[in-house]
């Protein structure tokens, strides 16, 4: 009761998505993993695949990011919020998978906002300051602390001992409430509304302001759960904002060519990684009353639907996990796979061995929120066969 007085347990979830991308792992302050039988936008099976024009594909069932959001449901105002960067459109899917990353269910995607003013006001168009409750939390703390020194003439010597060490964190908990300051505070609009031709897009101005947004959010506890999709798969724009790019992002993702070092295609996967810096950037700097960072409360996802676009592989898919929800995954982080990768691999190729299920990373990321979770994803078959996990992945896990 007293650690949930001091910081509360606010694990957040962010799922960012660079689409049709070589994603690469993080450094030691990351977890990064690559594992097979990837189950796109989340979970569940892909419905209506092939009856209508493209890639046509449907989510069969809830992203993890929408299980999450039950999990905490009525716990915040907002159950969860999800923007997006480019607004390029996939022509490739006549269904919803290429195109919103969150899920609640079969034809039910979040459609992403790719308008930061629009994003504001979905978060603080009816914001009010929250009352500061520094008072109400100290009284309660000096009441307990007498409760403790009533009990202290009536216990043995050990039990002394852990009590003093109990006042000792009370009276820490009590300098920190009585010096910290709100850090909720409303932000302002942005007046910015990525309205620029879809080649002429800021990027980087909306990513950065996405990022913000989502910081302010959590930092005023409004949601606790935000996805955030870069670019839509198989999306056609050209980075602009990166030198040297002067063709469709999809077509450099085919074009092994492109991908020598310092080429477009490399230039472009640091680019977005950057922009995913940003975002883990905002969050460590986001102190909460407690002075626990954002990012230390957050597990924070990142992954493509590809892991060698060239050919759509998704052996050994690429995730980057950051944060560690207050102690959940192991920190710093490690790089995780099943079986190294095989040496004569080139780009172009399906990635092997093939090993691994992506889908025990998603078990694992959905107990820190539901400890009770005993499955995630499709359901197997008769035959034992399926693309969902009952074992969460205990290598990542403190």
């Amino acid at each position: 009761m007293l650690v949930r007085l001091a910081s509360p347990h606010r694990a957040q979830l962010v799922v960012e998505h660079h689409r049709h991308s070589r994603a690469t792992p993080g450094d030691e302050q990351l977890a990064g993993l690559e594992l097979d039988r990837l189950e796109l936008a989340g979970l569940g099976p892909l419905a209506d695949i092939g009856q209508g024009q493209g890639f046509f594909s449907n989510t069969a069932g809830p992203t993890i990011d929408h299980l999450i959001s039950e999990s905490v449901a009525g716990q915040t105002p907002i159950t969860g919020v999800h923007l997006g960067v480019s607004k390029a459109q996939s022509p490739a899917d006549y269904g919803t998978t290429m195109h919103s990353l969150s899920s609640r269910g079969y034809l039910q995607p979040n459609t992403p906002i790719t308008n930061p003013s629009a994003a504001w006001q979905t978060l603080f168009g009816s914001f009010s300051q929250p009352k500061d409750d520094r008072e109400l939390r100290l009284s309660i703390l000096d009441a307990t602390k007498e409760d403790v020194a009533t009990l202290q003439s009536k216990l043995g010597a050990g039990d002394k001992m852990r009590l003093e060490a109990h006042l000792q964190s009370i009276a820490e908990l009590e300098n920190k409430l009585s010096t910290a300051v709100p850090v909720c505070t409303l932000p302002e609009d942005p007046n910015m509304t990525n309205s620029e031709q879809i080649n002429f897009e800021k990027l980087t101005l909306v990513n950065e302001l996405m990022s913000d947004l989502i910081a302010y959010a959590w930092s005023c506890d409004l949601t606790r759960v935000a996805s955030l999709l870069f670019l839509e798969g198989a999306a056609e724009p050209n980075l602009s904002e990166v030198p040297g790019s002067n063709g469709s992002w999809h077509n450099y993702s085919h074009n092994t060519g492109s991908w020598y070092p310092d080429g477009p295609f490399e230039r472009g996967q640091l680019y977005m990684m950057t922009r995913f810096a940003y975002l883990l950037e905002k969050l460590m700097n986001t102190v909460e009353f407690d002075g626990n960072n954002l990012l230390d409360s957050s597990i924070v996802m990142l992954s493509s639907d590809c892991s060698d676009g060239s050919v759509h592989a998704i052996r050994r898919q690429p995730i980057v996990l950051a944060g560690h929800g207050r102690g959940y995954l192991k920190f710093p982080g490690v790089h995780y796979q099943p079986a190294p990768l095989d040496p004569n691999y080139n780009y172009g190729q399906n990635p092997g061995p093939s090993s691994g299920n992506t889908t025990d990373v998603l078990l694992s990321i959905l107990r820190c929120f539901d400890p009770a979770a005993t499955w995630v994803g499709e359901e197997p078959d008769g035959f034992g066969q399926g693309a969902g996990s009952g074992t969460p992945l205990t290598d990542i896990l403190a």
